[in-house]
C-alpha cells in the first residue's frame, strides 16, 4: 500500500476553507484505502525573512500578543481551528531545511489544493522539490489562485512541475494561462476541490448542532468590500431575518465590526462554521469555499465577486469554474438580485446533486489512477 504525504497549506492555517480542504483530501485518500498524512510544513520557513524566527522561537508568545491586541475572540477561534487540525493525521513539524526527511516516511507525495501555487507565495518545497528520485509526485487540484500568468511566472511554474507523474489544477483558467506559453500544459486535468470528494452526510457528521434560535441569513466575506455586507444587512431587514457574520480573520475590518457588533459571531470554530452554512436560510458570500459548502449542504446561496474585472490578481475564475461545474449560476452584483431567487429550483437542485456526484467520482478516480500507475506528465 502506498504511503502518501500530502503537502498543502495545512500547518498553522486558520482559514476555514484552507483547513477543511486539507481535512478532505486526507479523508478521501483514507477512504480509498491509502495510508495518508498531512505534512506539517512550516510555511514561513521557506521565506527569506525574520518572520520564521518569530514563528520558530516565539510560538508561546503569539496567543498572548493576539489576546492583548485584538481580544480573546481571535485567540479562541485560532485555538478551536488548531484543535480541529490536530485531529487530522499528520507528521511531526518540518521546515524547509528538514522536509527532505519525509522521504523516509512516504512513497508518494501529493501537493494541493487551495492556493498552494499562488505566485505571490511560491516556494520550491510546495512544488515537491524535496522529493527523492523515484518518489511519485502528484498534484491534486492545485490552485494558482490567479486568472493570468506572466511569461516569467509560467516558466517558473512549468519548469517546477513538468516532471510530475500526474498534474491537475483546480481552475480551468489556470490551465489556459499556463498552456498559453507551454502548449503541452493543455493536458493538465481540472479536478474538483478536495472538499467535493466527501459526501454531504460526511460533512454533516462533523458539523456542530445549530446554536441559533431564529431563522437567519449567513454572510461570509473575505474581501474588503464592506458595502456588500451592508447590502446583506438591508436585505435581511427587508425579509425580517437575523443576519450573522464571522469576524474577519485578517483583522482588517475591526472598525466595521465594532459598528455592527450585534451581527458578529464570536468563537467560531470549524464545526460551527459548517453548521452556520448548513442551517442558514440563505448564504451570501464572496468565498469559494463558502459557495462550495452551500452547494454540498443544498443551502441557497449567492456569490459576490471579490475582484474587479481585469484585475491582474483576480481569483474570480474559482467561482466561475465552480458555477460551470455545478451547472447553475448564483453570482450577483448586489443583494437585491436575490429577490425572488432565494430558494433553489427543482432544476437547480437536480443539477447540483448530479454534478457533485460526478465530480466526486472524477476526483477519486484521478487519485486512484495517479497513485496506482507510473505514467509521467499526465500520461
Amino acid at each position: 500500500m502506498s504511503r502518501i504525504g500530502i503537502l498543502t497549506l495545512y500547518f498553522g492555517n486558520h482559514n476555514y476553507g484552507g483547513i477543511l480542504q486539507a481535512y478532505a483530501l486526507q479523508q478521501a485518500l483514507q477512504l480509498l484505502g491509502y495510508d495518508a498524512k498531512q505534512i506539517s510544513y512550516i510555511l514561513e520557513s521557506g521565506y527569506p525573512s525574520s518572520h520564521y524566527k518569530v514563528k520558530k522561537y516565539g510560538l508561546f508568545l503569539k496567543p498572548w500578543i493576539r489576546r492583548m491586541k485584538f481580544g480573546a475572540d481571535f485567540s479562541n477561534r485560532e485555538k478551536k481551528i488548531d484543535e480541529f487540525a490536530a485531529r487530522i493525521p499528520h507528521t511531526k513539524t518540518v521546515a524547509a531545511d528538514t522536509i527532505r526527511k519525509t522521504n523516509e516516511e512516504f512513497d508518494t507525495f501529493i501537493c494541493g489544493s487551495d492556493q498552494i501555487w499562488n505566485p505571490m507565495g511560491w516556494q520550491k518545497e510546495l512544488m515537491l522539490s524535496f522529493a527523492d528520485k523515484g518518489k511519485k509526485k502528484i498534484s491534486y487540484a492545485a490552485s494558482v489562485a490567479r486568472d493570468q500568468l506572466t511569461a516569467e511566472e509560467a516558466k517558473y511554474l512549468w519548469e517546477s512541475i513538468k516532471d510530475f507523474n500526474a498534474i491537475s489544477m483546480r481552475e480551468e483558467a489556470s490551465v489556459q494561462a499556463l498552456s498559453r506559453y507551454y502548449p503541452e500544459a493543455v493536458k493538465i486535468k481540472v479536478m474538483p476541490d478536495p472538499t467535493l470528494l466527501l459526501k454531504r452526510e460526511e460533512w454533516v457528521k462533523i458539523s456542530s448542532s445549530s446554536r441559533m434560535q431564529k431563522p437567519y441569513i449567513f454572510g461570509y466575506f473575505l474581501g474588503n468590500q464592506d458595502g456588500q455586507k451592508e447590502e446583506v444587512i438591508r436585505y435581511a431587514e427587508k425579509k425580517q431575518l437575523d443576519v450573522w457574520f464571522i469576524g474577519d480573520m485578517k483583522l482588517s475590518h475591526l472598525q466595521w465590526e465594532k459598528e455592527h457588533s450585534s451581527h458578529i459571531l464570536h468563537g467560531i470554530g470549524v464545526k460551527e462554521f459548517l453548521s452556520l452554512i448548513l442551517n442558514a436560510q440563505v448564504v451570501f458570500t464572496d468565498s469559494f469555499h463558502g459557495a462550495v459548502f452551500s452547494s454540498i449542504f443544498e443551502t441557497p446561496f449567492f456569490v459576490f465577486q471579490r475582484f474587479a474585472g481585469g484585475d491582474k490578481l483576480s481569483m474570480n475564475s474559482r467561482i466561475d469554474t465552480l458555477m460551470k461545474t455545478l451547472g447553475i449560476e448564483r453570482s450577483v452584483h448586489g443583494a437585491e438580485e436575490a429577490e425572488g431567487r432565494t430558494a433553489f429550483t427543482g432544476e437547480e437542485l437536480g443539477k447540483i446533486r448530479e454534478n457533485l456526484a460526478l465530480q466526486r467520482e472524477k476526483g477519486l478516480r484521478y487519485l486512484s489512477q495517479s497513485i496506482g500507475d507510473g505514467k509521467t506528465a499526465n500520461g
